[in-house]
């Protein structure tokens, strides 16, 4: 599959400058373009590093590449593909949100993470919470296949108020991250134009309340 006119464009920008961010931007597009040669230089990049950050993105990202060269789907994930990505969710590296957003997805295993105090994120006063299969919100209609979903949220009082949607793809890259308002019904209309044929993660997040999450069905 080659990429189109914009993504040819970013690719090739991303390639002129090829530092760590360009090479994590690139390998996702590489993958969605089959090119799994170029995919592969990046993984063995990090594979060659010696500090955790690394060796995390190159231990998830050779399995995610394995299961594109040989089509295997990550709900077919085999069990030692299963317990290195749960190992990753709880390392506490930046690969480890995509770890978490893997299990949840294909497992709904519920991943809890304290975030340390001398992070940036220090401002949070609690621990950082995924929780499965609690969901306090609707979503419809589910499964979807064009204009906008609404997402109804069962917490009274959030009237006028705003929430932060997150939404990952079955390989946990995180495709979402944009804040909502919710009207006088307590709803969020949800665009999903954008998204194609698959199975999604939806994350609700609103300040105070633990993170809920609902998979979201499109079909195009």
């Amino acid at each position: 599959m080659e990429a189109d006119g914009k993504d040819s464009l970013a690719i090739s920008y991303l390639e002129s400058r090829y530092d760590d961010a360009a090479k994590q931007m690139l390998f996702p597009m590489y993958i969605n373009d089959a090119d799994y040669v170029k995919a592969n230089s990046i993984v063995n990049y990090y594979c060659s590093m010696a500090d955790d950050e690394s060796q995390a993105y190159c231990k998830l990202n050779s399995i995610i590449l394995d299961w594109y060269e040989n089509g295997i789907s990550p709900f077919n994930m085999s069990v030692t593909d299963s317990i290195a990505i749960n190992d990753l969710a709880y390392s506490g590296t930046k690969s480890s949100s995509q770890a978490k957003a893997l299990m949840l997805l294909v497992y709904d295993k519920s991943i809890h993470t304290k975030i340390p105090n001398d992070t940036g994120a220090r401002k949070i006063e609690h621990p950082y919470t995924q929780i499965a299969g609690t969901s306090q919100f609707v979503m419809y209609p589910n499964p979807a296949s064009q204009g906008s979903v609404i997402i109804n949220t069962m917490i009274e009082g959030l009237q006028d108020s705003y929430a932060t949607i997150r939404i990952y793809d079955v390989l946990g890259n995180l495709l979402n991250d944009n804040k909502y308002a919710i009207d006088k019904n307590n709803s969020i209309s949800l665009p999903i134009n954008n998204l194609s044929s698959g199975v999604y993660q939806v994350e609700l997040v609103i300040d105070k309340y633990p993170i809920q999450s609902q998979k979201l069905v499109i079909q195009k």
